[in-house]
């Protein structure tokens, strides 16, 4: 992926600040996980993850229940 952004920066002769406009080439996985990687680790989000999985199941044996009681 091509894109640009500013870059701060700052003379050191003045001590003034800018903005400076760069270039950027990265790939998507690693944009990807800057953005959300934070997002995707920590407790709360692990148990997040594990109860929607355990609500799948649930679902899956109510399917396959309702299924098998279908077929009888």
């Amino acid at each position: 992926m091509r894109f640009t952004s500013t870059e701060s920066i700052t003379d050191w002769e003045t001590g003034a600040r800018d903005n400076v406009l760069i270039a950027v080439e990265s790939r998507p996985s690693l944009l990807y996980n800057q953005l959300f990687g934070a997002s995707l680790s920590g407790i709360i989000t692990s148990v997040l993850r594990v109860a929607i999985f355990l609500l799948c199941l649930v679902f899956a044996i109510i399917e396959l229940l309702a299924l098998w009681m279908a077929i009888r």
